[in-house]
């Protein structure tokens, strides 16, 4: 008689050690390769935090050993009171990591385009899919326990053959170069500052802002603006070292010495004293940059920040493109990205500073600490001649400075922002380019900070001062992408602010020759007499027989693009700005046609209107102000509450104190209520109790204002 008895399913091993390593091979493949890979591609998100070879080495094994160990530890250890719960968790886990696998998959295939839930829809699907296939298939329990060498090889790869290994971890044995001589030594000031196009500084004709930027003025009076200067490279990775060398190399290398051991730095390295402050770039050997300026955080500092950087990435790299508008972004700096995203601290810090005074208290996250760092390096010259380089991370984002260096609650995300790029509301946009400019009035004041530190130690005359930018930034609407240079926004991101004052020159000129940023290490030499000992691409901007230039190619993630050497473009783009800014800076900025509210005096006997009501965020912040603090409540949002459509546009004015500072206008939040913003000038504050009122603009032809009630909600 035959047997019909069916026999049962194949049960899984259910020994707490085959649980365990299951999932410390899964997940290290889930989450570990991801994050390694990542990391291992992208050696300077250790650099720009000046993060010992240690850190690395300890990332990677807590993230690709130690992390994937005690998640296969904490569902083992059930076993041993509760089987079922045990298998369950087991299989649980096992689903969500390999459904983490298929959506991390997903992301780097044409399927990222689908929409997010439905490819968190098809993860859970994969993961309950494979969590059934081990529960019953052999070979799927086997394929995991094959795979059991995989995290050390994850590991071993990130160590020994990454570009992170090439740059931070493996020791960098460099020779000093042979010494130049040096006919005119002199001492040298080289500034670069970050995401500063060109067109910031200047007025509806091209020229620059003079009572806007005075120092940028006050450097341009004792020396020669470069204004048609463009970088080579779009990104910082490659323009800095395109600056230090001379020379446009391919694109995507390290930005650290083995990769350049030609630079600016070592070549100088035995004639004169280096005070270098790089920021997101290791071009400085140990041999000749003992004396750096930005100083390594404690073990704890660091660490916490790092973690917190891995979580934020990993949520990057776990979630679908679309649904990680809530996350920080980490496309906006090389770190720290919850502190680069969050808001401004909520309440006026009770602390008071002097803002002339360097901000020398301010945590080293701040992005104005590496300049106060800087000032102080600066000393009278001793025998050998000074070389002082500062990389600074201004006027980039976040944009959250005001011009006298306080801070104000920024928000997150911008208004008019997409990710990394605009929407195709202008005058969303134009707001963040108000802040945009807020924020270069910073530098301005920075600047003059440098420039006063080097004339108290007798440096200003006799030195050769070099201030530029490594690339620009495109704040216009319906750009993809603020930071690529494109057909569309080379006139942004490619031309780059360039003053160069000689050893004793105070005679100012404008030149609108194409200069290039592989033109300054040329220069350099050929004002401190020496030769180059290799082949640059750039020439000296002051020798007679520079070259005459049709064009310059701009390399950027995109590919080549060509500009122009006339940089008409440019000047496009100066008439776009004056048309919101009206030649008068930040403080001009107003809905075109209602630019003419702007300081008129509210008289009495002002009428009220019932078609809406504000609801102000944070009213607190007003009553009693402090316009020294550290904090300035400058950034005034809130929700305007009216029965018309949210869709309608409402524009309106806010008065402080008597007057109108700010004219603005309604926009669509993510919550389908009406939101408004506006800045409000710094300079308008007075102590104690500072009144804000909004008056809703009927008709931009009639200075009559209706004043709005406060909401009490």
């Amino acid at each position: 008689m035959t047997d019909t008895t069916l026999a049962p399913p194949i049960a899984p091993e259910s020994s707490p050690l085959s649980r365990g390593l299951s999932v410390f091979v899964l997940s290290s493949f889930a989450l570990s390769q991801p994050i390694l890979d990542l990391l291992g591609r992208n050696a300077v998100f250790f650099l720009a935090r000046a993060a010992p070879p240690i850190d690395a080495i300890l990332l990677a094994l807590v993230t690709g050993l130690i992390g994937p160990a005690l998640l296969g530890l904490a569902v083992a250890l059930p076993g041993r009171w509760n089987e079922r719960l045990a298998r369950n968790l087991h299989l649980a886990t096992l689903g969500v990591l390999f459904g983490s696998l298929v959506i991390t998959i997903a992301e780097r295939t044409p399927a990222r385009d689908l929409n997010g839930k439905l490819i968190l829809a098809l993860g859970t699907i994969a993961g309950a899919s494979f969590a059934l296939s081990y529960k019953r298939f052999e070979n799927v329990r086997l394929l995991l326990k094959y795979a059991t060498p995989a995290p050390l090889i994850f590991v071993l790869v990130f160590l020994f053959a990454s570009p992170t290994s090439t740059a931070v971890i493996q020791s960098q044995s460099l020779s000093r170069p042979d010494a130049v001589d040096l006919a005119n030594p002199a001492p040298v000031v080289l500034v670069i500052f970050d995401e500063f196009p060109t067109v910031s500084l200047m007025d509806g004709s091209g020229n620059l802002e003079e009572p806007i930027y005075p120092n940028f003025a006050r450097l341009a009076g004792d020396g020669t603006w470069f204004r048609n200067a463009v970088t080579v490279r779009q990104q910082t990775e490659d323009s800095v070292p395109a600056i230090l060398t001379g020379s446009a190399g391919p694109t995507g290398g390290l930005p650290f010495a083995s990769s350049y051991p030609n630079n600016l730095f070592t070549v100088l390295s035995d004639g004169y004293e280096l005070h270098v402050l790089e920021a997101v770039t290791g071009l400085c050997p140990d041999y000749a940059c003992q004396n750096k300026a930005r100083q390594t955080e404690s073990f704890a500092k660091r660490w916490k920040t790092l973690v917190s950087d891995v979580t934020v990435i990993l949520g990057h790299l776990l979630l679908p493109r679309d649904l990680t508008d809530r996350l920080p972004s980490i496309d906006e700096s090389w770190g720290d990205f919850r502190n680069t995203a969050a808001a401004s601290p909520e309440t006026s810090d009770e602390q008071d500073f002097d803002i002339i005074e360097q901000f020398r208290d301010l945590d080293s996250e701040d992005r104005r600490k590496p300049v106060s760092a800087f000032i102080d390096s600066i000393e009278p010259a001793g025998e050998q001649p000074p070389l002082y380089f500062g990389h600074f991370l201004l006027p980039h984002i976040p944009w959250r400075y005001l011009p006298t260096g306080q801070e104000y609650p920024a928000g997150n995300p911008i208004p008019g922002s997409a990710t990394t790029g605009w929407t195709d509301d202008e005058f969303l946009v134009a707001q963040a380019y108000q802040r945009h400019l807020l924020q270069v009035q910073l530098v301005d004041t920075l600047l003059g900070n440098i420039l006063d530190r080097l004339d108290a130690v007798d440096l200003y005359d006799p030195s050769l001062i070099i201030v530029l930018a490594d690339h620009g930034i495109t704040i216009r609407p319906g750009i993809e992408h603020r930071r690529v240079v494109t057909d569309e926004t080379l006139a942004d991101v490619a031309a780059v602010p360039l003053f160069i004052k000689r050893p004793y020159e105070s005679t100012g000129a404008v030149d609108d020759y194409r200069a290039e940023t592989t033109d300054v290490m040329p220069t350099i030499a050929d004002v401190l007499g020496f030769d180059i000992p290799w082949q640059t691409t750039g020439y000296s901007l002051f020798a007679d027989d520079r070259p005459a230039r049709a064009a310059t190619e701009v390399v950027g993630t995109k590919g080549r693009v060509v500009f122009d050497a006339a940089g008409l473009e440019i000047l496009e783009l100066a008439g776009e700005k004056a048309a919101w800014f009206h030649d008068n800076g930040p403080a001009g900025f107003a809905p075109t046609g209602y630019e003419h509210l702007l300081g008129m005096l509210l008289a009495e006997g002002t009428g009220t209107t019932s078609a809406g009501s504000i609801e102000v965020d944070h009213p607190e912040r007003y009553v009693d102000v402090d316009p020294d603090s550290v904090i300035l409540p400058a950034r005034l949002t809130g929700t305007f509450h009216s029965p018309l459509s949210s869709t309608t546009d409402v524009y309106l004015a806010v008065a402080m104190n008597n007057h109108v500072v700010a004219v603005t206008r309604t926009f669509r939040r993510e919550d389908g209520r009406s939101g408004f913003s506006a800045m409000l000038p710094h300079t308008e504050f007075r102590a104690g109790y500072n009144a804000v009122e909004f008056f809703l603009i009927e008709d931009a032809a009639k200075p009559a204002l209706n004043r709005i009630v406060e909401s009490d909600s």
